[in-house]
């Protein structure tokens, strides 16, 4: 009886280990990942995200990148995380409250849903 429960646990170790693969992509040293540029995403594939219907589907130009709306409007749970950074064209852009630039994604208020927020992504 005990062999068998030890090789059930041994069974269920080689299985669980067997998942687990090393990372494929580069890693950073620390410093060189804190000012990094994150890499942009396509926008052939952002274009296909839903976004707020009262904000503009083409990118826009924040700072010297274009950004896009990607996903649908969510709800922070606490949105003293969140730190202005730019406005245009009468949108405020917010930034996590700890991030410095290059920012890897920024923020606006849902102008249709209030209490909502958009999340904007670097275009290429």
């Amino acid at each position: 009886m005990r062999l068998n429960r030890a090789l059930g646990a041994l069974a269920i170790a080689v299985v669980a280990l067997s998942a687990c693969e090393p990372s494929k992509g580069k890693l950073l040293p620390l410093e060189e990942a804190l000012t990094a540029l994150p890499k942009p995403m396509d926008s052939v594939a952002a274009a296909f995200v839903p976004s707020d219907p009262g904000l503009p589907e083409t990118p826009i130009r924040v700072g010297n990148r274009h950004w896009m709306p990607v996903g649908n409007p969510f709800r922070l749970a606490q949105e003293d995380v969140l730190r202005p950074v730019a406005t245009l064209d009468g949108l405020m852009f917010h930034s996590f409250a700890w991030d410095q630039e290059p920012f890897d994604r920024l923020f606006v208020r849902s102008p249709s849903m209030p209490g909502m927020w958009v999340e904007y992504r670097d275009v290429q």
